[in-house]
């Protein structure tokens, strides 16, 4: 996670291209990917559209995710991936992956003294 201001971080999301359609046949007209979240019990937000590396699918897709999280709140973020084809046909998520960004700073020290 990295802090970008006051209210949001950004996150790594790491993934594979389908290579085959839902019928299991061999994809040829990927168009891209895109990760959506779910910040809290907010409704779900899509992330930047990915091109696809090649219309089969297949390549490893590394992208940035920004989610409003802001300072002095714990957030739980739930996000997945799905996948557009050229005809505009959206896959079905993939597995959920369940982040907690924790934004609530530690309570102060006490019992400080100087001598």
């Amino acid at each position: 996670m990295i802090i970008i201001d006051q209210n949001t971080v950004s996150e790594v999301a790491t993934y594979t291209e389908p290579i085959t359609s839902q019928d299991g046949s061999p994809l040829a007209d990927l168009a891209y990917t895109y990760v959506e979240y779910h910040v809290g019990t907010n409704p779900p937000v899509l992330g930047p559209h990915v091109p696809a590396t090649k219309p089969s699918g297949g390549g490893n897709i590394t992208t940035t995710v920004i989610f409003n999280a802001p300072a002095g709140v714990q957030t739980t973020v739930i996000a997945d991936v799905k996948a557009v084809d050229l005809n505009g046909n959206t896959s079905s998520a993939s597995n959920s992956v369940t982040s907690v960004i924790d934004r609530v700073a530690p309570a102060a020290p006490t019992g400080f003294t100087l001598a």
